[in-house]
């Protein structure tokens, strides 16, 4: 019997195709992203109603607000990188988990303290933005990964800009309490959609936990701007990109590329800091303030 009647007889292993990003998904994961984001700014237009109830004074009361933000600056730095350590799929799903039981605790907390422990372990959790944001873009080639990107990033504004007036109203109809366990359904069921589309991703073997801190302080100390840019995007490829198709998001990306290209050599120059101080100004007087005031 020859070599070729042996291959003929013995099939081959076939490897399973690789999940692609369809329209659906990409939309599913920018209202994903939106989601996630509104426990995060919502408590700012709360703190007259939750202070009081929960009995804050009038120094304590903006902790209402603060804390979320502090405890998603620290999952950015002490959880998203877990992304590279264990399989993204649960890593993912565990954060949404622990979000849906930080926002159900905020909604019954009978204290101050249980309340802020709450919401700063929902800020930690609401980091897993910067997970999906690299799943999403594994699942598309280099050259539509840009437009991936920016579209899926495009549910992060979006959140953000409605974060306050969903939360004003839904307190405005069932109270500050009702606003964050409706912020907890919400998240269970973004995590159930999510348990369905999100493939499992295993990390390259042999990158610790440890060693991704320590890769990360040392960035941080060599190339601050560098780091500060990584950690926004989360594992993402710092590659040429291109547009976003959406027109709002493709004109916001045009205008965010025009307002950093005077700042990349101020940064290479030292002294940079002058110019990086009018380069900040600029932008704000160009893209954010117009004639009549704020756009």
């Amino acid at each position: 019997m020859t070599n070729a009647h042996v291959a003929t007889r013995i099939p081959l292993p076939v490897a399973a195709p690789a999940p692609v990003m369809t329209p659906g998904l990409e939309r599913l994961f920018a209202v994903a992203i939106g989601v996630i984001v509104l426990p995060l700014y919502a408590p700012q237009p709360l703190v007259d109603l939750i202070g009081p109830s929960l009995g804050f004074s009038l120094r304590t009361a903006t902790l209402v607000a603060m804390t979320p933000m502090l405890g998603y600056a620290v999952g950015l730095v002490l959880l998203v990188p877990l992304i590279d350590v264990i399989e993204n799929r649960r890593a993912i799903l565990s954060m949404l988990l622990a979000d849906f039981v930080a926002l159900a605790s905020a909604a019954a907390a009978p204290s101050p303290g249980m309340f802020l422990l709450a919401a700063f372990a929902a800020g930690c959790a609401t980091s897993a933005i910067q997970m999906l944001v690299p799943v999403a873009a594994g699942l598309v080639g280099e050259a539509h990964r840009g437009r991936i990107i920016g579209n899926v990033m495009s549910g992060l504004m979006i959140g953000i800009l409605l974060s306050r007036p969903i939360a004003s109203l839904a307190a405005a109809a069932i109270g500050w309490r009702g606003a964050y366990a409706l912020d907890a359904v919400a998240m269970a069921a973004i995590a159930v959609a999510l348990d369905r589309v999100v493939p499992r991703q295993r990390p390259a073997a042999g990158i610790t936990y440890a060693a991704l801190i320590t890769s990360l302080w040392k960035l941080l100390v060599g190339e601050p701007v560098r780091c500060l840019y990584r950690l926004s995007v989360g594992r993402t490829n710092p590659r040429p990109v291109t547009l976003p198709s959406w027109p709002p998001a493709r004109r916001n990306a045009r205008r965010t590329c025009r307002a950093f290209v005077p700042i990349r050599p101020a940064l290479t120059e030292r002294p940079f800091h002058r110019e990086f101080d009018e380069s900040i100004v600029r932008f704000f007087r160009e893209h954010l303030v117009g004639d009549g005031g704020i756009r």
